[in-house]
């Protein structure tokens, strides 16, 4: 069944500049300077996503799931089978086509660009308000601007430590952060499969940004793991290539995913606590996508 629902949100306060600013997404506090707790990273704000004090509108403050749909044709940006979930609001921009079959599940907001089509087919469950209007249009392209922006950002930080290219493709490794210190690392690839352990430690103050420019991968039982403190939403996984990335089996992750250029793939019974935003973004099996509460430090 393909579905068209038009809801207005009330955003005509909200001007191009607060747009830019709160939209759901990555509009984070990434500072190429960044000094304090407050500015460092990849904090996306008690409110939800947002910078400085510049709180989103509730359409969007709860971002589990972003997709560009960039280039994509008729394929869907955004596709939910079997009984994949995402747990926080999902948003498809570019073409805005959604597919959702079998009986998965949206636990929180969908918005869609118009004139993008949502096909359900099964028994696909969404718990809250479907947004596709012109205004959630103007949310959408605002949150694609400010991705590449972000990403662009992460991408042009010098790395703070030296680690080989590939160092973390299956093997198990611990990276340890300062507190009031921000990370930056550069990979070629990042490969995780088996039982693999890549563990994360810092503390609330914290922040890592991982630039990868080549393959993405976790499979079987394989984890990436925060300790210490360091929370998810200071933690990001900037992948600048266009290959598909995936996650897959039973494993695991916390952090954000930004992969502009690239299909993010789901698939078993992986998961990810925090949010992915890719240029088109694929669930299936049991997979699942967690955007858990934002602590402040």
């Amino acid at each position: 069944m393909k579905t068209k629902t038009k809801n207005t949100p009330a955003v005509s306060r909200w001007g191009k500049a607060a747009l830019l600013a709160s939209c759901a997404l990555l509009l984070t506090s990434l500072q190429a300077s960044a000094t304090s707790p407050a500015t460092i990273g990849v904090d996306l704000g008690a409110d939800g996503i947002q910078t400085g004090s510049t709180v989103p509108p509730s359409q969007f403050n709860n971002t589990g799931a972003f997709a560009l749909g960039i280039n994509l044709g008729n394929s869907p940006a955004f596709s939910l089978s079997g009984s994949a979930q995402v747990v926080g609001d999902v948003e498809a921009a570019g073409n805005g086509n959604v597919s959702l079959a079998g009986a998965p599940k949206i636990t929180g907001r969908l918005s869609y660009y118009d004139p993008g089509v949502l096909n359900r087919s099964g028994s696909p469950i969404i718990t809250g308000t479907i947004y596709n209007n012109t205004a959630t249009n103007s949310l959408l392209n605002a949150g694609v601007t400010a991705a590449n922006t972000a990403s662009t950002t992460a991408n042009g930080f010098a790395a703070t430590a030296s680690l080989p290219g590939n160092v973390i493709d299956n093997q198990s490794l611990t990276l340890s952060i300062a507190a009031n210190t921000q990370a930056v690392y550069k990979l070629t690839s990042l490969t995780e499969t088996n039982a693999y352990k890549l563990t994360l430690s810092g503390t609330a103050t914290s922040a890592i940004v991982v630039d990868v420019s080549g393959a993405f991968t976790l499979g079987g039982s394989a984890q990436i793991t925060l300790t210490g403190g360091l929370t998810w939403n200071h933690v990001l996984f900037n992948l600048t290539g266009t290959a598909s990335s995936n996650i897959n089996g039973a494993s695991v992750m916390s952090g954000i995913i930004l992969a502009n250029k690239s299909l993010v793939t789901l698939s078993g019974s992986a998961a990810v606590d925090g949010a992915v935003i890719a240029n088109q973004i694929a669930l299936s099996g049991t997979a699942t996508i967690t955007r858990p509460p934002i602590v402040s430090p």
